[in-house]
């Protein structure tokens, strides 16, 4: 393996891209990171709001016009 290494000759301009994009790739998955999660936590909650007044509607109802099977 130290062979090949060896034999491999890398330039300083091609180190200092090959750098400037990993530390590109990190930054850019960190932020893709954060805004994912952002999103996701404001979709959930957005939805579980929706749910609670769907299931809130359903109960008034059932609670103003009775089932008229169940006398």
């Amino acid at each position: 393996m130290k062979s090949i290494l060896s034999r491999v000759k890398f330039n300083k301009k091609q180190m200092t891209v090959m750098i400037a994009l990993s530390v590109l790739a990190c930054v850019t998955n960190i932020i893709s990171t954060n805004i994912a999660a952002k999103l996701t936590t404001r979709f959930a909650a957005d939805l579980r709001k929706e749910v609670f007044y769907k299931v809130q509607a359903i109960i008034f109802l059932q609670t103003i016009i009775p089932d008229s099977s169940s006398s």
